[in-house]
């Protein structure tokens, strides 16, 4: 049953399949009619796209079409649709804890296929001791562990170790790095493995002047240069911040990085907290936090999960402009806009078949 999309440029969008009469109230369509025990499957895809030639965008849409008709139906009587992650392995569960104070989460996990077809996954484990709220890693410096499976992720099994932090796995020139932080030193740093993570270089110290923050988030290439954000500890809190190597460089060598300035968001910001006559207690600096570097075309964005007033507006992502001019990067906020989980920890990742992000 053919729907009718009504937009708003205020990020309003509605699928109607049972609106065709006022949109075409010459040619409506027939009634539709339920009897009892019979049920009705409704499904939309929304696909968006820049300037795509008519015949790759007609190509786009049919395979999300096929891709929506070979989704199975709910079981009748289920109350919920169908997520995408039905099926799932199990990398890593952590045992119980002795202390009920204390307990051990897994936390900063990534994934990379290599050429070979293996997947690596890194994931850390995290102490978090609900008294006081301190995080630590577990086992430091091995508690970021690397598991490998060599059957499409039906098996794990754990091949080492490393001592990174919100680390994120890239492939570069047949070699496996992980970039990301010390736990306890807070400084940017980045190791190694030439042997499909089997063994990882001593951590080069990219950027020790601050205490940085950041997350599994990707590390993109655009043009001669790699990029990934994080966070640096200011004073004022999180203010984020891209780094940026020479691809054609010794990525082990701190000579081959730079950083832009970084960027704080606006706190000023009324219209999205409580009016301070409805409030108990100060409005809470407004952070962003673990940026998503994103390449559309040749420009560079940064997509950054927001926390405005302690999560308590929520729903709202931010949007940064970064300009390199292959010496300095300029970097600045853009806008806020309308995410839903925006306040939480999101990914995202390009998918090179079709051109899309998810």
């Amino acid at each position: 049953r053919e729907a009718f999309f009504h937009a708003r440029d205020y990020g309003f969008v509605l699928a109607n399949a049972f609106g065709r009469k006022a949109y075409a109230a010459k040619d409506p369509p027939p009634p539709l009619t339920l009897r009892p025990g019979e049920s009705l499957r409704l499904a939309y895809a929304v696909l968006l796209h820049g300037d795509v030639p008519d015949d790759r965008l007609a190509g786009l849409v049919t395979r999300v079409r096929e891709e929506i008709e070979k989704a199975p139906a709910p079981k009748q009587g289920a109350r919920h649709a169908r997520t995408l992650a039905q099926e799932f392995t199990v990398v890593y569960r952590t045992a119980d804890h002795a202390d009920p104070a204390r307990s051990i989460c897994v936390g900063s996990h990534d994934l990379l296929r290599l050429p070979d077809g293996r997947l690596l996954a890194s994931m850390e484990l995290w102490l978090k001791t609900s008294t006081s709220g301190e995080e630590g890693g577990i086992d430091y410096p091995r508690h970021c562990k690397i598991k490998a499976s060599d059957d499409g992720g039906a098996t794990w099994r754990e091949i080492s170790t490393t001592g990174i932090t919100w680390g994120s796995l890239f492939l570069h020139d047949n070699a496996v790095y992980l970039l990301g932080n010390d736990p306890h030193a807070r400084d940017i740093r980045i190791v190694c493995s030439r042997d499909g993570g089997h063994t990882w270089s001593e951590p080069a110290v990219l950027f020790a002047d601050s205490r940085y923050h950041g997350a599994a988030t990707p590390v993109v290439r655009q043009g001669r240069f790699l990029y990934r954000a994080f966070e640096e500890d200011t004073d004022r809190g999180y203010a984020s911040c891209v780094v940026a190597a020479d691809a054609a460089q010794d990525l082990l060598d701190p000579a081959s990085w730079r950083m832009s300035n970084t960027v704080v968001p606006p706190q000023d910001t009324p219209a999205l907290v409580d009016a301070a006559a409805e409030r108990e207690r100060p409005v809470t600096p407004n952070r962003f936090l673990e940026g998503n570097v994103v390449a559309v075309g040749d420009r560079l964005r940064v997509l950054l999960r927001t926390r405005i007033d302690d999560q308590r507006s929520a729903g709202l992502a931010a949007l940064c402009h970064l300009e390199d001019d292959g010496t300095t990067m300029r970097y600045r906020f853009g806008r806020f806009f309308a995410m839903p989980g925006g306040q939480n920890k999101f990914q995202v990742i390009r998918d090179e078949a079709s051109g899309l992000f998810w």
